[in-house]
């Protein structure tokens, strides 16, 4: 019997020749049951996988055409944020980047996570699942205009300008919640939720 996770799930059809994207769950299937999001809802697109607790809900794949050409990378991207979104998600780390296919398709392919701590998040497998030293994450902040709210996904060190020979002010470990601002010279401009300012490497905030 076909299993309900294998089945393809359309996602976009733009019909007249154009984007076509489509999004399945591959097996095993979801091994933590969280609540669906709302499209669109903000799931972080990562390269690396965060080092902060978090739990592995399960493996998506997208594929796509469009036309006579092929689907943009960020096409395939805007599939699995989707995809992720339905499954309640936090982030989707990207396992196999833009590939092309045979049969005169793209793919790509990624894992979605929910960071431990957020609410929503039952391991299917009990408690013991989620392993013995998860920790909650600290709130999200209310992002005012001009800035956005992100965790890192990565230790970072906290510097007093956008240069890694500036003073540090603070190390920071992944899954910090910031507000962040405009980049420059690779670094991104962040305030902490108890009003500090400084500057990441911008290698430590989501896409």
């Amino acid at each position: 019997m076909r299993s309900k996770y294998a089945a393809s799930i359309p996602l976009i059809s733009l019909l007249g020749g154009c984007l076509s994207v489509t999004a399945r769950v591959l097996p095993p299937g979801p091994t933590v049951a969280a609540s669906p999001k709302a499209i669109p809802c903000g799931v972080n697109v990562l390269r690396l996988k965060p080092d902060f607790p978090y739990e592995e809900i399960c493996a998506i794949q997208v594929d796509g055409t469009k036309g006579m050409s092929l689907p943009s990378a960020q096409d395939l991207e805007e599939g699995l944020e989707a995809k992720a979104c339905e499954l309640g998600a936090d982030a989707i780390v990207v396992t196999q980047e833009y590939k092309i296919g045979m049969g005169g398709y793209a793919s790509m392919i990624g894992v979605a996570v929910r960071y431990r701590g957020t609410a929503g998040a039952q391991p299917s497998g009990g408690p013991d699942q989620a392993g013995e030293h998860a920790r909650d994450l600290e709130p999200m902040p209310t992002a005012p205009p001009g800035l956005t709210a992100a965790r890192l996904v990565a230790r970072a060190a906290l510097h007093s300008g956008p240069d890694l020979g500036a003073p540090v002010l603070a190390l920071l470990p992944g899954g910090t919640p910031v507000l962040v601002g405009a980049s420059t010279h690779g670094f991104f401009r962040v305030r902490l939720t108890n009003g500090r300012d400084g500057y990441v490497d911008c290698a430590a905030l989501p896409r």
